[in-house]
């Protein structure tokens, strides 16, 4: 984000912006670039055979899968709880991110409004790459990676793993409001894992000044 100062404040010319780059976004686009949607996130890169499979788990995954390999990543269990499926997926992307693991880095917040006020109010404080964990009415969970919020649609978008019961993953993935009030994968409950560390991962980036830039006389 670039912060901009009143205009009479400094010579427009003199005033050089630092091209903004946001960290997080950049880390998402890099695994987006190697896991598009209906990807595998499995070890062999294929169909997982099951969600809860060797091939499912992420300590599996990093080893072997060459996606993974390419970009030098490790399996480490102080980065990356392991897990299968969806848990695995929002586990090493959150890892990818912010080098620490979800479970030790987070201050958390739980949702148990489920009315569109309250989902409303949760997903609009929510920040890309917050990973978030929700309880399903007939038990289970599910966890992904939040992208954005579309109030004016009461759509949820994120990053996830385990369409359909297959390891295989969904960018931009659309939860509208009814998702989680009805049906019968209705949830009792949200929490999100904001990483302590997220303002150091994302700084914020101010303009900078040309050495010659002055105060405007013009105040």
């Amino acid at each position: 984000v670039i912060q901009s100062f009143p205009e009479q404040i400094f010579r427009e010319q003199n005033i050089v912006a630092e091209a903004a780059s946001d960290p997080i976004s950049d880390k998402i686009e890099v695994i987006h670039s190697l896991f598009k949607t209906g990807d595998y996130f499995t070890a062999n890169g294929k169909h997982g055979g099951g969600n809860a499979t060797e091939n499912c788990h992420l300590s599996n995954i990093m080893a072997k899968n060459p996606k993974i390999k390419a970009l030098g990543l490790k399996y480490d269990s102080s980065k990356y709880p392991n897990g299968y499926s969806c848990f695995s997926f929002a586990s090493f992307l959150y890892g990818y991110i912010f080098d620490k693991s979800f479970k030790t880095n987070s201050i958390t917040e739980k949702l148990t409004d489920i009315s569109d006020n309250g989902l409303s109010n949760f997903f609009s404080q929510c920040r890309k790459g917050d990973l978030i964990k929700y309880d399903y009415a007939r038990g289970g969970n599910h966890y992904v990676i939040f992208l954005s919020y579309d109030a004016s649609k009461k759509t949820m978008y994120c990053y996830d793993n385990n369409k359909n019961g297959e390891c295989s993953v969904t960018y931009n993935h659309a939860f509208k409001h009814s998702f989680f009030k009805t049906g019968s994968y209705r949830v009792t409950g949200l929490t999100r894992y904001r990483a302590k560390n997220y303002d150091k991962v994302s700084p914020v980036y101010f303009p900078k000044l040309s050495s010659n830039a002055s105060p405007s006389s013009n105040n």
